[in-house]
């Protein structure tokens, strides 16, 4: 098959490099909630080339790794922009938070609510978009109505139809439940990105470090983003993850994974329209 300025390629496969670093604030100086944080994430490199495990690949690509920020008991979480961030980048951002999944969000000026999914009383997940400007902040505030657990990451990426970014998306929630299971998407253009979101409550006596390999990806995706926010003192943590695939073709969608927990959780699928 061919598509239009596409050249069929092999797979091309990420190297998962660990850029994991893992705080906990002891006591001293720390405020108590400061002091029960423990936070810890990992990215996949930088690749310019999104495939679906085959020959097909995305138009799009990240103008840079995301950033991230986690908050414990806060009010508000900042994510940095990207240094390399150019006019015309599309900034998604997506956040979980805990226990508070019902209440608005105040956003930074120009950004737009995707949307935003929640549980009955454990999760909510929100996903932000942004065409980026001439001038651009070093730095993007969410503020929340009350103290909340709070994680959140921020991506940039080019060759976006800036009039038109978000094809299509959708949300889907379950309770305690191992399956990560999306809702269908109908794919409209060709070349599209999908970005995966999978966010779940994970509550243990032993919130002391994240767990490694927490999630499996649906099918032929590639990791972009992995975290773990936890709460040692009340024993209220999140994971989540970003997963990326290509799309060649219009159609109908699924993309699911599974968990090692049997926990709440909520699966977000959004597709990028290409530049085409």
């Amino acid at each position: 098959m061919t598509f239009k300025n596409y050249t069929k390629q092999r797979i091309k496969l990420l190297s998962i490099v660990l850029a994991s670093t893992c705080l906990i604030h002891c006591a001293g100086g720390n405020s108590p909630a400061e002091s029960a944080k423990v936070v810890a994430s990992s990215h996949s490199a930088l690749d310019t080339t999104f495939s679906d495990g085959g020959v097909v690949s995305s138009l799009i690509s990240r103008r840079a790794l995301p950033t991230f920020d986690a908050e414990i008991a806060s009010t508000t979480i900042n994510l940095d922009a990207p240094s390399s961030l150019q006019p015309g980048d599309l900034l998604v951002a997506h956040m979980t938070v805990r226990a508070d999944v019902t209440d608005d969000w105040t956003l930074p000026t120009g950004w737009t609510l995707l949307r935003k999914d929640n549980s009955l009383s454990q999760i909510a997940s929100a996903i932000y978009w942004h065409v980026a400007g001439s001038s651009e902040p070093a730095s993007y505030t969410f503020t929340f109505p009350v103290a909340l657990n709070i994680t959140g990451d921020l991506t940039a990426f080019y060759n976006v139809n800036q009039a038109n970014p978000i094809d299509t998306h959708s949300g889907f929630k379950t309770a305690t439940t191992t399956a990560l299971t999306g809702a269908a998407v109908t794919v409209t253009n060709s070349h599209s990105l999908v970005l995966w979101y999978a966010s779940q409550s994970w509550d243990s006596t032993n919130l002391t470090a994240c767990p490694s390999g927490f999630f499996t990806a649906p099918a032929n995706s590639s990791e972009g983003f992995a975290s773990c926010a936890l709460d040692s003192s009340s024993f209220n943590g999140m994971l989540y993850v970003l997963y990326y695939q290509a799309i060649g073709d219009p159609g109908t969608y699924t993309f699911s994974g599974t968990s090692n927990y049997p926990n709440t959780n909520i699966i977000q699928t959004v597709v990028l329209n290409a530049d085409n």
